[in-house]
């Protein structure tokens, strides 16, 4: 089982999100979901996910300010925004990789390989 937490202020997209991960490999289960950093620091801290699907643009603060509050991650980023013209922001922040919105499913599953990859190198 893969624990992911969904971070991102528009709520169809943990519906929309939930449903792909669920077709893409039955082994994700979407532990918990956020629509703000405060609200995801908790979550995340409770949960201790293997992933977080964080939206850049939050209410109060940004994703981007939410992982400034973990100086050292026991989980894997992977950044989802409407605007790919933040993607360069994400540059300083170790992660997984950036999925556009609205959400390829293509994509997604090419990032779910990727995450799958990097958690197996955890375990070997």
């Amino acid at each position: 089982m893969i624990k992911v937490v969904i971070v991102d202020d528009e709520p169809v997209i943990f519906d929309v999100l939930t449903d792909m991960l669920q077709k893409i490999d039955p082994q994700i289960v979407v532990s918990g979901v956020a629509t703000s950093k405060n609200e995801a620091f908790r979550l995340i801290n409770k949960i201790n996910p293997d992933a977080v699907f964080l939206d850049i643009n939050l209410p109060l603060g940004s994703g981007l300010d939410l992982l400034d509050k973990f100086p050292s991650r026991h989980f894997r980023v992977i950044f989802i925004s409407a605007y790919s013209i933040l993607e360069p922001l994400t540059k300083k922040y170790e992660h997984l990789g950036f999925v556009a919105k609205p959400i390829d499913e293509d994509e997604l599953q090419d990032m779910i390989a990727l995450l799958k990859e990097d958690l197996s190198k955890e375990t070997h």
